[in-house]
């Protein structure tokens, strides 16, 4: 049985401390939202015409498609922002392309920091040696509705052999954050179509205090309890025992 993750380290880092050895073929960097996961399973495979484009995707510019018609190849995919920042056909992964803007600027940029598509072009636009036309990057954040057409055409491309996480919806003081809902409310919809299954670490996460060490983090010491969460649900989905699926992922 093959284990792979699509999203971030939220996810990744967990399902690792718990003993799952992950199958990362094909898929390389860590992604957020629903255009870089799909962007990311295309096939063929998409490749960035240029080194810079490389950067702010976070794909490399040789690669190979993530092998999706394995029977034995389950996908635990994490949606975990609905911010997406797009130049032509590009979905750039937000935390790369801040890190490679700030190193043209000489300065951190801070990917939070801008509000609107305007307000982006308008920071952009005075940094020097930008490989990019300032005026043609496009920003906006995705409604509960172009999110569930994704999640469907990645449920599909996947076979169904997926279990969908989101992020925790609360900041550190337990207060609601408007763009998580989103994510989450999209898969609330979706949980009612036969065999779309998804899990939220909302409920868990909260239940004891300094799980995080920041707002998109969690702790060290959890680490191992969330792969338990995550591999347990996993392990439901597929039909397998919890201590099967480690020693099912693992190498012979």
């Amino acid at each position: 049985m093959r284990i792979s993750v699509v999203g971030s380290c939220r996810v990744q880092d967990p399902l690792i401390a718990r003993g799952v050895v992950l199958d990362q073929q094909g898929i390389g960097g860590y992604t957020h939202n629903t255009r870089e996961h799909l962007q990311l399973l295309s096939d063929p495979p998409l490749l960035p015409p240029s080194a810079a484009i490389s950067k702010m995707v976070n794909l490399p510019m040789e690669r190979k498609a993530v092998d999706v018609g394995d029977p034995d190849r389950w996908f635990v995919v994490e949606v975990s922002s609905i911010r997406v920042v797009k130049y032509e056909s590009w979905y750039m992964q937000i935390n790369r392309f801040a890190q490679y803007i700030g190193e043209l600027a000489g300065t951190q940029f801070n990917a939070l920091s801008f509000k609107s598509q305007d307000d982006l072009r308008a920071q952009l636009a005075p940094i020097p040696g930008l490989p990019i036309d300032a005026q043609r990057i496009e920003f906006y954040e995705q409604g509960e509705d172009e999110i569930c057409v994704d999640l469907r055409e990645i449920h599909r491309q996947l076979g169904g052999r997926v279990l969908f996480v989101c992020h925790w919806d609360t900041d550190l003081k337990g207060r609601k954050i408007a763009q998580r809902t989103v994510v989450r409310n999209a898969l609330n919809r979706l949980v009612m179509d036969d065999g779309f299954f998804y899990l939220d670490p909302t409920p868990y996460a909260r239940r004891v205090p300094d799980v995080f060490v920041n707002q998109g983090h969690y702790a060290d010491w959890f680490k191992p309890i969330m792969g338990r969460i995550l591999a347990n649900r996993l392990s439901e989905v597929i039909g397998v025992e919890p201590l099967d699926l480690v020693k099912a992922a693992s190498p012979a």
